[in-house]
């Protein structure tokens, strides 16, 4: 009786494992709810990743369109950093993202409701693309990191970063930023680090960087 219980409960645990390996994706590997595609040369989004999958690295690959991760709305973290991806508007529907790391594509606009619903999203890195307006981030209420560095931004507007009411982190170093506008952090009340560095600033309007209390890094 002990040996037919022993029997199939290897039997069960064997055939769980095996439809799990079943679900990775080829070039993938994967690891209860994370799947790591790093570095394999991939064109496109691999094909049956787990719809519960809630960390995907992705890095280092040659993609270009992102629109196949619509699906993974329990994914909570997402690498695509050194890719070739231009369009991001389908990220929109990844409401659980709380990890978006996007540097090093080819990334020179992100239009007006791109980020609308990611409204968990506390880290996101965008440097390293060609981006030259911040305006379209006004959602992003919770988030704590924001990476804008090595784009090209010229100008930071009053406002711009309005309702990142919880930033705490803000890289704009290496753009191409003239003129800082009066206000234009003026609401960034939980602000502790802002790198400006590798600019070309010729003008910092009074109330610049009024409210900044918590800064200690400039």
């Amino acid at each position: 009786m002990v040996l037919l219980l022993l029997l199939l409960m290897f039997s069960s645990s064997s055939s769980s494992f095996q439809s799990v390996t079943a679900e990775c994706p080829d070039k993938c590997t994967c690891e209860e709810e994370k799947v790591y595609c790093i570095d394999q040369e991939l064109d496109r989004i691999p094909t049956h990743i787990p719809p519960a999958t809630k960390k995907l690295e992705l890095s280092h690959n040659e993609i270009r369109d992102v629109k196949s991760l619509a699906h993974l709305t329990e994914l909570q973290s997402l690498n695509l950093n050194r890719n070739y991806i231009r369009d991001i508007e389908s990220l929109a529907r990844l409401t659980e993202l709380h990890v978006l790391n996007l540097n090093n594509n080819n990334i020179s606009e992100v239009k007006n409701g791109a980020f609308a619903n990611l409204s968990k999203l506390q880290i996101l890195d965008l440097s390293y693309n060609e981006i030259r307006d911040i305006e379209s981030l006004a959602h992003l209420t919770d988030l704590e990191d924001l990476n804008l560095s090595n784009n090209n931004i010229s100008k930071v507007k009053n406002g711009a970063f309005a309702n990142l009411l919880e930033l705490q982190i803000l890289f704009l170093d290496s753009n191409k930023i003239r003129e800082i506008e009066p206000k234009s952090f003026n609401h960034l009340t939980e602000l502790e680090i802002l790198n400006l560095s590798n600019n070309n600033i010729s003008e910092v309007k009074n109330g610049a960087f009024t409210n900044l209390s918590k800064l200690w890094a400039l």
